[in-house]
């Protein structure tokens, strides 16, 4: 399958894992990929856990962290209030593509 990167109009780059040193090791591929579609939105999406990590190595990139601790300690209704909020503020990205470099169930 060929695909035109000229052609994303908006990219997000997903890295939800609760791992730093996953975080760590995938921030050259995240910049790497904002460079390759220079000319497109750009959203990377880390844990929220590592937020001062990602604002200060990712720096003028558009971040957006993902609640995961939160939703795993709370209450059911709040879980599901906090995902979909979440959900929310990602499809506002309107994706043309998607880069998965997480891989797990949080993905």
């Amino acid at each position: 399958m060929h695909f035109d990167k000229n052609k994303a109009s908006s990219v997000v780059v997903l890295m939800p894992d609760k791992h730093m040193g996953n975080l760590i090791v995938s921030l050259s591929s995240i910049a790497a990929l904002e460079e390759s579609f220079a000319g497109s939105r750009f959203l990377a999406v880390v844990d929220e856990r590592y937020r001062d990590i990602a604002e200060s190595l990712l720096e003028g990139h558009k971040l957006l962290f993902f609640p995961g601790r939160e939703i795993k300690s709370s209450a059911f209704l709040n879980k599901i209030t906090l995902f979909f909020t979440f959900v929310g503020h990602l499809r506002t990205a309107r994706a043309d593509l998607v880069v998965d470099l997480h891989g797990g169930r949080t993905s």
